[in-house]
């Protein structure tokens, strides 16, 4: 049906009949009528079209600035609003200054998307234990294998013998013995300082630091030293190589942790006098860079806060989302020290945060510790806390065979996580449990949640050294 000068006209009534002018009936339309209705339906459709099309690339305008459709409109109205009281020169640079404004923001917001989903979906390490083996074989690296309960239904105690060293021992009943998977031995073929004071891993390069040594002329004098020793996980018939001194001599109570491929190190020197805790020869921190293999003194650190007296019994914590810079926490010392800026910030925990434990470990800007059976989280640019159990792990069964109150926990990529504990058994062997489990934080109301993903538990044929036990992920 088309209109026209409100008449309506039926093109199909070729019969004549009708209420049209003439006596009620209507002529047969001629070919100028057919070739004018078809224009008039060409200009509709055109005009249609053209009206989609319009709506289209207003829907898609704001996609090349990476605004979202909100933004957009808001930017549109800006524009209505000064169109008639500013220049045309001027409002384009103002709406340009916007746009280049919202575009940056977008590169930011892009890149820092790209870094989560590479966090998210980066590979998931394992847990490594670097114990002291039999007297005279020098440090012995483990390297555990932890398998999803859903790929495989085992239930059993998997017994390893010295396999590094190529021995074969017999269990309490004689029998032999054998190599199973689910764990391997990575150790040097030439000895390094079996008293070691501290060890971090840099990529796939495992160091030892500091530590203590004997004085030849009086064996009941034990003095510090500053020796660094390191050898690739992936090499291990190179051996150890000697590394780079530090600049003060560390204990064991001296931490070490690994940031963007450096190593900072802090405390184990006893540097109780203030004149020593900032000297550029004795610093109480410092820090190796492996390109330079050069030490150098971390800035000294605030005054009166006495950090250099305390001894860290907790390992430093490194934390920073993507895209963000790096910091490490010392729980201990309740101070922050900032890498890219290279400077301290004290730490003022809130009054509703439980205390850390010993043992932190973090994801993103989030840490993670156990105390008093139960699992914690902060995050320390939100603020937010977590509080929660590991469904099917009880944190308090293990205590009595352990010399510190909580087992050792590593983040081993993504939301899981690893429990490690160790016990000593009869006949020089060690029995090492590991649970891997999976966190996720639910809603503020139903808290942290967690659940074991599988759980393993090795027997060693030879003592581990509790004391001078680290465990890490490689």
């Amino acid at each position: 049906m088309v209109m026209r000068g409100g008449r309506t006209k039926d093109a199909f009534d070729v019969d004549g009949e009708g209420d049209g002018e003439g006596g009620g009936k209507r002529s047969r339309p001629s070919s100028s009528d057919f070739q004018e209705l078809e224009e008039e339906e060409m200009a509709t459709a055109k005009e249609t079209r053209e009206m989609r099309e319009k709506q289209r690339r207003e829907r898609k305008m704001w996609e090349p600035w990476g605004m979202s459709e909100m933004n957009f409109w808001k930017m549109y109205l800006m524009w209505k609003m000064l169109e008639e009281g500013t220049g045309e020169t001027e409002l384009r640079e103002m709406i340009e200054t916007e746009m280049w404004k919202m575009e940056r923001e977008t590169r930011e917001m892009r890149k820092v998307r790209e870094m989560e989903t590479l966090t998210v979906t980066e590979m998931e390490k394992s847990p490594c234990l670097l114990g002291r083996g039999p007297e005279g074989k020098g440090p012995v690296l483990c390297l555990f294998h932890l398998e999803d309960e859903r790929k495989s239904k085992r239930n059993f105690c998997r017994r390893c013998c010295v396999e590094v060293f190529g021995e074969d021992e017999e269990d309490e009943d004689g029998k032999q013995q054998q190599r199973l998977p689910g764990i391997r031995f990575i150790t040097p073929v030439t000895r390094t300082p079996e008293r070691y004071a501290m060890s971090v891993v840099v990529g796939t390069v495992l160091y030892v630091l500091g530590g203590v040594f004997q004085d030849p002329k009086n064996e009941h004098e034990w003095s510090f030293h500053n020796k660094v020793f390191f050898f690739d996980t992936n090499d291990p018939q190179g051996g150890w190589v000697k590394g780079p001194d530090m600049l003060n001599s560390r204990g064991k109570k001296g931490k070490a942790v690994a940031v963007e491929g450096k190593i900072y190190v802090f405390g184990g020197n006893n540097n109780k006098r203030k004149r020593d805790h900032n000297s550029k020869s004795r610093p109480w921190a410092e820090f190796l860079d492996p390109i330079t293999n050069k030490w150098e003194p971390l800035p000294a650190t605030p005054k009166r806060s006495r950090i250099h007296t305390s001894d860290l019994h907790s390992t430093p914590v490194v934390y920073g989302g993507p895209g963000e810079g790096k910091k490490i926490f010392l729980s201990k010392c309740h101070h922050i020290y900032h890498v890219d800026a290279q400077t301290w910030e004290r730490f003022h925990r809130p009054e509703s945060l439980y205390p850390f434990s010993h043992i932190l470990t973090s994801n993103g800007n989030t840490l993670y510790w156990t105390t008093d059976a139960l699992f914690f989280s902060f995050n320390m640019k939100t603020k937010d806390i977590g509080c929660g159990l590991v469904e099917g792990y009880m944190l308090s069964k293990y205590r009595k065979e352990l010399l510190i109150p909580e087992p050792t926990l590593l983040h081993l990529g993504g939301d899981h996580f690893c429990f490690i504990t160790l016990k000593d058994l009869p006949g020089d062997r060690t029995k090492v449990r590991c649970t891997k489990f999976q966190v996720s934080h639910e809603s503020h109301r139903d808290g942290l949640k967690a659940s074991v993903v599988c759980r393993e538990t090795y027997i060693i044929g030879h003592p581990l050294d509790i004391d001078y036990s680290y465990a890490f992920v490689l």
